[in-house]
């Protein structure tokens, strides 16, 4: 993401709003990398199976986010990074029988920014509308169930990318930065 444009764009964005809170008294945790590390939460589940979400939050950490999105279900290493979890190949750290935890980076290979969503469940169809400043800038994903399925349109037709393996991160190679629409299986 250091050479990335949008890198360039969301490290600057975290400045500015570092300086803006600073000016108001007010703390924005951003990692020493100049990365956010954001959760969405999921606040119901339509019949049709979209997810209804919060604005993303962020944090300082990839373990906060993570434990933010899963409301404290899943506890990473305080000081854990996107890469270290892909290289390590991430594993399952939660159940799926309970719910599942999705990881979206903006870089290839778990690296940049990051959004975590606590999925409800693998064994029914549930629809993220993605938000935030991360539309449109996902390269790289830690399966929350045995498919995720990413779209390029928020309405769920057009073009589409298949990850498989619960707990397995893929880089999103020929389809980075479309991401506007994510099924989880």
């Amino acid at each position: 993401m250091r050479n990335h444009p949008l890198g360039r764009v969301l490290r600057r964005v975290a400045t500015l709003a570092g300086l803006l809170a600073l000016s108001a008294g007010l703390t924005v945790p951003v990692g020493s990398s100049g990365e956010l590390h954001c959760s969405v939460l999921v606040v119901d589940v339509l019949e049709d199976g979209t997810m209804v979400t919060t604005d993303p939050v962020c944090f300082g950490s990839l373990a906060e986010s993570v434990a933010h999105a899963t409301r404290g279900r899943v506890r990473l290493p305080a000081d854990v990074t996107g890469p270290e979890l892909y290289a390590t190949g991430f594993g399952n750290f939660d159940s799926t029988q309970s719910g599942a935890t999705a990881i979206h980076w903006t870089g290839q290979n778990g690296t940049g920014s990051s959004v975590s969503i606590g999925v409800p469940s693998c064994s029914s169809t549930h629809t993220w509308v993605v938000n935030g400043i991360f539309v449109n800038n996902i390269e790289s994903t830690r399966n929350a169930c045995w498919r995720t399925r990413h779209y390029d349109q928020a309405s769920g037709y057009g073009d589409r990318h298949d990850t498989f393996t619960a707990g397995q991160l893929d880089n999103l190679t020929g389809f980075l930065n479309r991401t506007e629409l994510i099924r989880y299986p």
